[in-house]
């Protein structure tokens, strides 16, 4: 099991899942800290446990077994056949995640959905709001698609791609020897067909470019939907932004290593859609 062991208290769980297989995964927020999540969960009297909980800062703590039954989802029936994870939010369960916390997350969703034959999609994937008998509006904002999007995409049966928020995919299909972009867009993964005007503009986002050649990769990357007019990667006319950068005042600020890095970047792009 991924994750660092550190095991709730026995009261907050039953042992084994009264022969129910795992089909489904329920995604939470904490409404709290780290240790403090974790003090909850090791407390006998609260009878309440996940058996995951993602921090902010990318750590993932296992707290009960997969095998056995966590007491998450506020739905006897759910928690036989479930895995739940709580996502920190250190109080502010309206407020933004961090990549730190999402990239934990897709790869921790996609791992056990692969493990357990879970299809990657929301109906097997859901939010603790979707599946309690009580009102609740847990996980809050905590962006469930994004997560879905991602385990579906890096998750794992066909090749892997381990995604961190800054990075940016180039596959080439070899039919047409396109080449195109991949990217979040909207929380949702996006391709789009490169022309050599968009190389500067992807070079200017510092994002960590990685070429795509696992086949199985190369297959999920090219199936996803093209990204939406004007969206990230839309063409644009650079000469304006180059001639302010030309106009600043001499020793006002190095460019050198800017230009130096768009001039690689185009030469490279260049010679791939050659």
């Amino acid at each position: 099991m991924p994750g660092e062991w550190i095991p709730a208290a026995g009261p907050n769980f039953m042992v084994g899942r009264s022969g129910r297989k795992i089909s489904q995964v329920v995604l939470h927020t904490t409404v709290g800290t780290m240790p403090a999540t974790i003090a909850t969960f090791q407390n006998p009297g609260r009878i309440a446990s996940a058996h995951y909980v993602v921090g902010l800062d990318g750590r993932v703590v296992n707290m009960v077994r997969e095998s056995d039954t966590a007491f998450h989802s506020g739905n006897w029936e759910e928690n036989l056949i479930s895995i739940g994870i709580e996502h920190v939010d250190d109080g502010d369960f309206n407020g933004p995640r961090t990549p730190q916390l999402y990239a934990a997350s897709i790869a921790l969703v996609g791992d056990l959905c692969q493990r357990y034959a879970i299809p990657r999609d929301r109906a097997h994937i859901r939010k603790h709001s979707e599946v309690s008998d009580s009102p609740t509006a847990c996980p809050d904002a905590l962006a469930v698609d994004r997560i879905v999007a991602g385990a579906a995409l890096f998750g794992g049966g066909g090749g892997e791609l381990n995604q961190e928020d800054n990075d940016m995919y180039f596959p080439r299909d070899p039919g047409s020897q396109k080449i195109y972009a991949v990217y979040e867009q909207n929380g949702h993964m996006v391709k789009r067909a490169l022309t050599q005007a968009d190389w500067p503009v992807y070079a200017a986002t510092g994002a960590n470019f990685h070429d795509v050649t696992d086949a199985g990769v190369l297959a999920k990357l090219l199936a996803l939907p093209d990204a939406a007019a004007g969206g990230a990667g839309a063409a644009v006319d650079l000469k304006p932004v180059l001639d302010a950068i030309a106009a600043i005042k001499p020793g006002a600020v190095d460019l050198a290593p800017v230009l130096a890095a768009v001039a690689k970047v185009q030469a490279k792009l260049d010679k791939d859609l050659a």
